[in-house]
């Protein structure tokens, strides 16, 4: 699949495939109505403790970044 790929085009298109679990994540947390990068009350937020749970990264992944053309 990534025949003829340097170390450097595979690392980005290891890099840029970790990433799709985040956007998504970031994609729902914004169409539920509330921001991922930040909610209005800062107060609460700096004592609350949040833990996000990301999907585990596929092969899927890895095609649709390759076949994006992105590296």
């Amino acid at each position: 699949m990534t025949e003829g790929y340097s170390g450097s085009d595979l690392k980005n298109l290891c890099t840029t495939a970790a990433y799709r679990p985040v956007r998504e994540e970031k994609k729902q947390r914004a169409e539920e109505g509330q921001s991922a990068e930040g909610r209005s009350d800062e107060k609460e937020e700096a004592t609350e403790e949040r833990v996000i749970a990301l999907r585990p990264l596929n092969m899927e992944d890895m095609r649709q970044v390759k076949e994006s053309g992105c590296c």
